[in-house]
């Protein structure tokens, strides 16, 4: 797969530590609740809620039809994350995998 890394303009960090962990490139189609529900649905394991805070603003994201905003995200949960492996969801995950962290 070629490296896409120069093309993203949304970059998501762990909150506790600055760390990088994906990003993609925002050209106006997905939404906060679509970003939310891929974090939480396919490529994130939570023992708790997310907070996925936009730096610039401070504002926390919301489930809402509102277009994602180009910039650095945090990604904080009051428990512990880690990133899925499920095969049931197995070409969903890759493609989004590949899709957010290539």
């Amino acid at each position: 797969m070629p490296d896409r890394s120069g093309y993203r303009n949304v970059f998501l960090h762990i909150a506790s530590t600055g760390d990088t962990f994906g990003g993609f490139h925002q050209a106006g189609s997905i939404t906060e609740e679509v970003f939310l529900w891929i974090l939480q649905n396919v490529l994130l394991i939570t023992e708790q809620p997310l907070t996925v805070t936009h730096r610039a603003s401070s504002r926390v994201v919301a489930s809402t039809t509102n277009v994602v905003e180009l910039g650095d995200y945090d990604v904080s949960s009051a428990g512990m994350f880690s990133f899925s492996t499920c095969r049931s969801h197995r070409h969903t995950y890759l493609y989004l995998a590949y899709f957010l962290f290539s």
